[in-house]
């Protein structure tokens, strides 16, 4: 969802002619109908612009590998959680305009805001890649079981020692085997894992919900522009905008619940 939203903000960047803007600025044109309203300029000088764009780079915490960095420390269920918010904000952004600029939805700021947002997603995406790689040299799944079963000879041989008096060896009663550590990535979830697990499925459907609503808005008022300029070629790019997110949206939960996760 937020892949496909941030797509659909990356064509409307390059359609910013059509508002008046330009895309090489990040000026996504005038805002609303009036000639005389505002520039949609992303990432200015404000603390609003970045703030957006931390939201988006808590995309990081959605790769499996970073995950199971988390849950190596003992934190699966509050990466799971913190990464929940990364939908908070195109959540409020598709809301706010789409209740006070419906008419003008596509030259409002719903774009701008969102492409700020969008930067931060795809940079949470690479800098989590990154990341997974450095871990990979670091952390290797053969290693704990390397470590698992150093462990296990050192408890047989503690269990099993020479004796002084006898050269046979005793062997002591087995021990219970050891309780799974909490820190180990595969081991089963406990409930507030479980939780989290399912509030992330809800966030991805949330945003999968804002990019098709985004699309049908943007294609509708595409052409209630302040400049009023109008382009058959731009119909296609509108038809676009509806069709990706809704075929996309639909093959992600028709794969989700296919593989059980619904």
């Amino acid at each position: 969802g937020g892949s496909v939203l941030a797509a659909q903000l990356a064509v409307r960047l390059g359609c910013a002619s059509h508002f008046g803007g330009d895309w090489a600025a990040f000026n996504f044109g005038t805002k609303g109908t009036s000639k005389d309203g505002d520039r949609n300029v992303a990432f200015t000088s404000e603390f609003n612009s970045f703030g957006h764009c931390v939201q988006g780079c808590l995309s990081i915490l959605l790769l499996p590998a970073i995950e199971d960095a988390c849950a190596r420390a003992g934190r699966r269920a509050e990466a799971r959680a913190l990464s929940c918010f990364v939908a908070i904000y195109p959540l409020y952004n598709i809301l706010k305009r789409a209740i006070l600029h419906a008419r003008s939805f596509a030259a409002s700021s719903f774009a701008n805001n969102g492409a700020e947002w969008a930067i931060g997603f795809l940079l949470g995406l690479a800098a989590g890649h990154a990341l997974a790689g450095v871990l990979s040299r670091w952390w290797k799944p053969e290693d704990d079981d390397h470590a698992a079963r150093t462990k296990d000879d050192q408890d047989h041989t503690a269990r099993s020692a020479p004796n002084d008096d006898f050269s046979s060896v005793v062997e002591l009663p087995s021990a219970s085997p050891p309780p799974e550590p909490p820190n180990d990535p595969g081991r089963a979830e406990t409930r507030a894992e479980r939780v989290t697990g399912r509030a992330q499925i809800v966030a991805g459907v949330a945003l999968c919900c804002v990019s098709v609503v985004s699309a049908i808005l943007f294609g509708v008022t595409w052409d209630n522009t302040a400049h009023g300029k109008h382009d058959d070629a731009v119909d296609a790019v509108a038809l676009v905008f509806i069709a990706v997110p809704t075929v996309a949206a639909t093959a992600w939960l028709s794969y989700s619940r296919w593989r059980g996760k619904l």
